[in-house]
């Protein structure tokens, strides 16, 4: 029995001891001063940018197919040549399109000759009859009019005679307009069908000489001289590098924070590391099926031409700039309960609970819980208690 209350009173002495300890620890943490950075929460803005990629494409550019087949006799530009429009690009020799030429100018004057003549002859030998009948008509009318005033007529006979009278003189007076058209040289109906020939074979014609439709510079040549030209690919192809377009999609979140003829900043890092200024000239009104994108295209000016189709590019788009209660992210302490920051008064920490918003990575939003001013650690929330004292590492500004 003696045994056991000195077992049962050294077992209280050690509880005794080691509860002590545990207290005094526990103490000594919260008495012992930690060296803190600290921060001002401070009004200000998010950077509410966000960066897409795209490609490079020229503003304009033209594939140059030639309209008629032929062996090509002269192409004076290469890869990399500048041409304006309108320039010499390539002449063709197409004999069969020459030959089209010419037999069209002589079909046009054979029609000319052949019936100008022949509807002359015509027009004369018509009028030639109706003055004929007009004589007749003209001796009958004043024998009947002599008669019907004797009343040796009756007035119906008399009528009949003036009219066909009438009658022959119209038929004259149409006959002497007809050949009059004709010796004025109003052109008849075969010959204005010969003209279109004649103009649509010098038309084909006229497309064996290949022209600039842009001004630009020569990207792919794919035919010399004495070669056919292809069928299967342009003669040759031309882009403007003046001025270069950037081809991106961006989300819904963003399509309504921009618009058209905003300036906004495009990497290059090919070329610069400076950004160049950009302009969106287009926001599509429907997203792409299958991605869910609005594409929009940033025109560029490139003067110097140092920009080339197919280059990367990273445009950076602002967003709505609106102003925020501001705290370093890492000055946040996230738990199951909450969001805390520890504010202090240069010597003790105060934990206080918050609610906070948007981020941009480096600073966070508080909505709530913390004043303007207010000085909170910045950093290394996760080991430290409310109450605990603090030493300063920095002072806040």
């Amino acid at each position: 029995m003696r045994k056991l209350v000195v077992i049962i009173a050294c077992l209280a002495v050690g509880l005794f001891i080691l509860t002590g300890c545990q207290s005094t620890k526990s103490t000594a943490n919260k008495n012992s001063a930690v060296s803190v950075n600290t921060a001002k929460a401070v009004r200000g803005q998010l950077d509410d940018s966000t960066t897409v990629s795209g490609k490079l494409e020229a503003l304009a550019s033209a594939d140059v197919v030639p309209k008629v087949a032929g062996k090509v006799n002269k192409i004076p530009v290469d890869i990399g040549s500048e041409v304006h429009a309108g320039d010499l690009l390539a002449a063709l020799d197409a004999p069969e399109l020459l030959a089209a030429v010419q037999q069209a100018e002589a079909n046009l004057e054979k029609a000319r000759q052949s019936d100008l003549i022949t509807m002359k002859n015509q027009a004369q030998s018509n009028l030639a009859t109706t003055e004929t009948t007009l004589k007749n008509a003209e001796a009958d009318y004043n024998r009947a009019k002599a008669l019907y005033e004797q009343k040796a007529v009756s007035q119906q006979s008399f009528e009949q005679t003036q009219k066909a009278y009438e009658l022959a003189e119209s038929a004259y007076n149409l006959a002497k307009q007809n050949l009059d058209t004709i010796e004025n040289g109003t052109i008849p109906n075969t010959i204005k069908v010969s003209e279109a020939a004649l103009a649509q074979a010098r038309a084909n014609y006229s497309n064996m000489i290949i022209t600039a439709p842009i001004s630009g510079v020569i990207t792919a040549k794919n035919v010399n001289i004495g070669e056919k030209t292809p069928t299967d690919k342009p003669l040759v192809s031309i882009v403007n590098l003046n001025k270069v377009v950037v081809v991106t999609n961006i989300s819904e979140n963003i399509v309504n924070k921009i618009k058209v003829g905003q300036k906004i900043p495009v990497l290059l890092q090919a070329v610069s590391d400076k950004p160049f200024q950009g302009e969106i000239t287009n926001i599509s009104y429907a997203a792409d099926t299958a991605t869910k994108a609005y594409p929009i295209k940033i025109q560029i000016d490139n003067p110097e031409h140092k920009l080339k189709p197919g280059m990367f590019a990273e445009v950076k788009l602002e967003g709505n700039k609106e102003s925020f209660l501001l705290v370093p992210r890492e000055a946040v302490l996230n738990t199951d309960k909450g969001s805390f920051v520890f504010t202090t008064d240069g010597q003790k920490l105060q934990r206080k609970e918050i609610k906070t918003g948007r981020s941009d990575g480096k600073n966070i939003a508080v909505i709530s819980g913390l004043n303007e001013g207010e000085v909170i650690v910045a950093s290394g929330v996760d080991s430290l208690q409310d109450g605990m004292k603090i030493v300063l590492q920095n002072k806040s500004k």
